[in-house]
């Protein structure tokens, strides 16, 4: 969970809200075969990770991720009649958002999300090639999940960076007022001494 404070409008009047993401996320599989073997498997994997937050206007979003790799998988007897390996796929994607600066004005805002295919992937959103005659099973729930203001999975990682555009406030009448006063009370101040200075 990330958290942003809020907008303080003594710095001025906000004009826009952009919050940039990048995700990585993991998912992890199992390969069986009938004999063990050592074999490359390439892969592509496409899916969806969804921003979620405790304010539910802001909550939803989402945002595609997609992947493509080549790993080296070994099958092993793990008992049974079949052999087995495991591997993970990488899928990575970013968004830049805009939101209505209402929802930042003096409310902080926290931020996570959830890969929708952290459980099962849709089926066809992941392509396997290269070990002859294998049996491709995705193991759901690889890593922990956390479950705050909504479910996040701890495959992989999240940047968030929150951007306020605004326009610097503007000082009143009486506050320059008060600041050209000071001036001249400091400057005469620093008359006099000088005057002192020389008498002396």
């Amino acid at each position: 969970m990330r958290g942003f404070d809020g907008f303080d409008t003594r710095l001025g009047q906000l004009d826009t809200v952009t919050l940039d993401i990048s995700v990585t996320k993991y998912r992890m599989w199992g390969v069986q075969t009938a004999t063990a073997m050592t074999a490359p498997i390439t892969w592509s994997a496409t899916g969806q990770w969804q921003l979620s937050s405790y304010n539910p206007a802001i909550a939803s979003v989402l945002v595609p991720i997609s992947g493509s790799g080549t790993t080296t998988v070994t099958t092993q007897p793990l008992g049974g009649p079949l052999y087995t390996g495991f591997m993970d796929v990488q899928l990575s994607g970013t968004a830049s958002l805009t939101f209505d600066t209402a929802l930042f004005v003096g409310k902080r805002n926290t931020f996570t999300g959830f890969d929708l295919g952290y459980f099962y992937s849709t089926p066809g959103d992941t392509v396997f090639t290269g070990m002859a005659d294998a049996t491709y099973r995705q193991v759901p729930g690889g890593c922990s999940v956390l479950w705050n203001a909504g479910a996040e999975d701890l495959c992989g990682w999240l940047n968030f960076k929150l951007t306020y555009d605004y326009t610097p406030a503007v000082p009143e009448p009486a506050t320059w007022a008060m600041m050209l006063s000071g001036f001249a009370i400091t400057g005469a101040a620093l008359r006099r001494r000088r005057r002192q200075v020389a008498v002396a």
